[in-house]
């Protein structure tokens, strides 16, 4: 276990350090672990449960409400479920911060810039300097909640850390975009 994560040793000495001992090495081999181990049915049934739901949120403003609201549930439902059971059946082990969920730090950190872009469209730029500040602050709090609670999700920690990998790619491309707007606007 490191400092208190009130402490600004924490910020300062140990989470950077943290951060630099997860990151991915080319060509060095990854542990395994049975515990971290995710049959193909706990990739596959959320893949579905996605599935499901996006086809009827997608049915439900077109011709079939009724099927598209019908499926829209299921689907929602089945992904609770799975979070349900995967939180009731995870091996009961304390959350590390060697576990940390890199990719969920980062996505929080995403967004907390796409937010400042998006309002930095709009706002003069004093106001975009003091919400720039805060909104990245609450990224970072949001963030390091996230990447370290994620390991009570058990075999969906997973699916839900590859989802959060993808998202960090395309809201960084959007953040690039929407830098480009408001730097042409200043």
């Amino acid at each position: 276990m490191g400092p208190s994560v009130f402490s600004p040793s924490f910020h300062l000495r140990f989470f950077p350090r943290l951060l630099w001992s997860l990151r991915p090495r080319l060509g060095a081999p990854t542990p395994g672990s049975l515990a971290r181990h995710a049959l193909h049915e706990h990739t596959l049934l959320p893949a579905a449960a996605i599935l499901v739901l996006v086809t009827g949120t997608s049915l439900a403003g077109g011709e079939h409400p009724a099927l598209g609201w019908t499926l829209a549930a299921a689907g929602g439902a089945g992904l609770v479920a799975l979070l349900v059971h995967a939180v009731w059946t995870r091996p009961r082990e304390a959350p590390t911060w060697e576990g940390f969920g890199v990719t969920l730090f980062a996505l929080a950190l995403a967004l907390a810039v796409g937010g400042c872009l998006i309002a930095g469209l709009r706002l003069p730029a004093l106001h975009l300097l003091s919400l720039t500040a805060a909104s990245l602050v609450a990224g970072y709090i949001v963030g390091l909640a996230a990447g370290f609670w994620v390991q009570v999700l058990g075999y969906m920690e997973g699916p839900v850390r590859f989802v959060a990998g993808i998202a960090v790619i395309g809201v960084g491309f959007v953040d690039v975009l929407l830098l480009l707007a408001v730097w042409t606007r200043l």
